[in-house]
């Protein structure tokens, strides 16, 4: 149901992947009576062409009314003619990319996954350290896989990098970092197509769109994304803190994924309304296929659910993050430091504020009033605060500005801002917030490039009220001194 006071926003609105037709009411009829809904298909959301004129009635998402019966000539069509892969392909050496390369080997009946690297140093660690991959659970066992080497896909062309020509092109890709995912996607885009699934499993949303504007641009040859979040609480193993190929399963959880279904253009440009086209049915095969080879791990508990669904899991931790991290990075804050200054707490509670909004006017949460009651309720304003009394330390976006790195904010504060411009809904904060955290950034990156490091010491600078040297989550910087020329005397 609309929002009250939610002023009027443009028709040609599109979430973030593209946009898609909703179905005739004849298609829906026709098809609506034979679908069985289960927990093992995927259903897909679907969002209104742009129109040219300006309406005040906000989009609604419906369900896609693709039949999934085999018998169907089609879906037979579809099965007959794709080039499915059982072969994984998972990019990033996080926590997330480390036991999901451990699950997935540990799989019977698909070959091993493939571990796709953009820094080159945990490739010479892969022998050094046994060549596989150790897991201890909550339960305190310890399970150990082996995986193949890694391959090189940076931006340093050496010769680690000769092995990637004989991977072949990459049909089931899973993301689990995000950072310069569009310049490595770029690199090697000849290995990533329309037969491609790419499972995004980032901290935030919006990096579809932000591939298809700079990397895909052609809809006909844009890969098959899935929208995914891990619930796993995954820590640094202990025992063993300075190895690469090791990770620590806190808490077990779901991996919860969200298909969407391509978008088509005919030859002339339009795109087709019929929801059945062959490209739809291609998308969802693809996407099931991509669900199926995940499910073959049982540690990893896949659930598919719809978009309303899966926002519904994905947006706290995301609305969570954007505040205090942006908070934390733009004052120079700890955690404590928020709480203990009144100015910092009214500005998180008016971000706060400013983001449930956003996110209670979304076209894709229309149709899910409990989920609009959960954001806007005060239990959801009351866990945000529980969960930040509870964190300890600086945020990770101050070590990342302090090494040079850019900070998440494109699939974060980046997303936010687009859905409050595209519905017309206030962003003052988001927007102050955000350019005091590039305004810093910049800043940093500046000092980097002027200064030479010399040795690592507590970093103290720029006002910042980190936490005593010593305690956990104590940052650390390199110390520079500056190469300029001192005044000639």
């Amino acid at each position: 149901m609309p929002i009250q006071g939610l002023s009027p926003r443009h028709e040609a609105f599109h979430a973030n992947p593209p946009v898609y037709h909703a179905p005739s009411p004849q298609q829906t009829n026709s098809t609506s009576s034979n679908r069985q809904e289960t927990e093992n298909h995927f259903d897909f959301p679907f969002y209104r062409a742009p129109s040219n004129h300006t309406s005040t009635r906000l989009a609604r998402t419906t369900q896609v009314p693709i039949t999934t019966d085999l018998g169907s000539a089609t879906y037979q069509k579809a099965l007959k003619s794709l080039r499915l892969s059982d072969q994984v392909h998972v990019l990033g050496f996080n926590r997330e990319a480390r036991y999901l390369m451990h699950c997935i080997s540990s799989a019977p009946g698909i070959p091993p996954p493939q571990l796709l690297l953009q820094h080159p140093d945990p490739i010479a660690a892969w022998a050094y350290e046994g060549r596989k991959m150790v897991v201890r659970n909550a339960n305190g066992i310890i399970t150990e896989s082996e995986i193949q080497k890694p391959l090189y896909v940076g931006h340093r062309r050496t010769a680690a990098t000769t092995g990637l020509a004989k991977v072949g092109p990459i049909r089931n890709l899973v993301v689990t970092d995000m950072t310069a995912i569009r310049a490595c996607l770029a690199r090697n885009a000849l290995l990533v197509n329309h037969e491609t699934t790419i499972c995004l499993l980032g901290e935030g949303l919006g990096v579809m769109e932000h591939l298809n504007e700079t990397v895909f641009e052609d809809p006909l040859t844009r890969p098959t994304y899935v929208l995914g979040t891990m619930g796993q609480k995954l820590s640094r193993y202990s025992a063993e803190p300075h190895t690469s190929y090791s990770v620590a399963l806190k808490r077990p959880g779901r991996l919860c994924l969200s298909g969407i279904p391509r978008e088509h253009l005919l030859e002339d440009g339009n795109t087709p309304a019929d929801v059945s086209h062959w490209p739809n049915v291609v998308a969802r095969t693809r996407t099931q296929h991509l669900a199926k080879l995940l499910s073959s791990a049982p540690e990893l508990n896949v659930s598919p659910m719809a978009l309303d669904n899966f926002l519904r899991q994905k947006l706290p931790g995301m609305v969570f993050s954007t505040v205090t991290h942006s908070i934390s990075a733009a004052l120079g804050l700890t955690y404590a430091g928020i709480l203990a200054s009144p100015s910092a707490q009214r500005l998180w509670n008016d971000l706060l504020d400013e983001l449930v909004y956003i996110v209670a006017s979304m076209p894709e949460l229309q149709e899910s009033p409990d989920i609009i009651a959960y954001f806007t309720g005060r239990n959801f304003r009351q866990q945000a605060y529980n969960l930040l009394k509870r964190h300890d330390g600086v945020s990770p976006w101050v070590r990342l500005i302090r090494d040079g790195h850019r900070v998440p904010m494109t699939q974060l504060n980046g997303y936010f801002a687009r859905i409050a411009e595209q519905t017309l809904a206030r962003k003052e904060v988001l927007e102050t917030v955000g350019a005091i955290v590039e305004a810093r950034q910049q800043t940093r990156n500046d000092e980097i490039q002027m200064d030479i490091p010399m040795y690592r010491s507590p970093y103290m600078m720029d006002s910042d009220k980190v936490t005593a040297e010593g305690e956990p989550g104590q940052p650390t910087r390199l110390v520079y001194i500056n190469r300029k020329p001192g005044p000639k005397t």
